[in-house]
């Protein structure tokens, strides 16, 4: 499942607001076609087994909902950082936030691989730091996901 199938240019967020973890979900949840209590709940959920900061700046929090009937994404940058308990103790920069439907595990594992190999490139990272705003945010993550994904 290509990053263009589950995230709209809509779902972009060119600069967060928050500067903590409870914010910035905030944040990621409203711009998505979801119930946002239930959202936040299953993402604290998820947070509450060990945070989903990966290091190098990215966090990538994401759950399962019932009642989805596809993967949704949004993404969130913040050029100041979003304390996020990352695991190497750095602020967040580039958040993706995906949601997914229950009984859907491969389709989310899919999706949250694509994610984290694409922000795993620290020349797009730079790139996406330097991005005017949500139109070129949109097309620098869909340009990569082609270049570097399956279809």
């Amino acid at each position: 499942m290509r990053l263009e199938e589950v995230l709209s240019p809509q779902a972009l967020i060119a600069e967060l607001r928050a500067r903590d973890k409870a914010g910035a979900l905030r944040e990621l949840v409203e711009v998505l076609p979801v119930d946002r209590e239930q959202a936040l709940a299953a993402l604290w959920e998820r947070e509450r087994l060990g945070s989903t900061a990966i290091g190098q700046g990215v966090a990538i929090p994401h759950a399962r909902l019932a009642g989805l009937s596809r993967p949704v994404a949004s993404f969130g940058r913040s050029p100041e950082g979003v304390e996020f308990d990352s695991l190497d103790g750095r602020p967040v920069h580039f958040i993706f936030c995906l949601l997914a439907p229950e009984g859907a595990p491969v389709a989310h594992l899919r999706v949250l691989a694509r994610m984290a190999r694409i922000l795993g490139d620290g020349s797009l990272r730079r790139r996406l730091q330097q991005a005017a705003g949500r139109e070129e945010l949109y097309r620098l993550l869909v340009d990569e996901d082609r270049r570097t994904g399956e279809p």
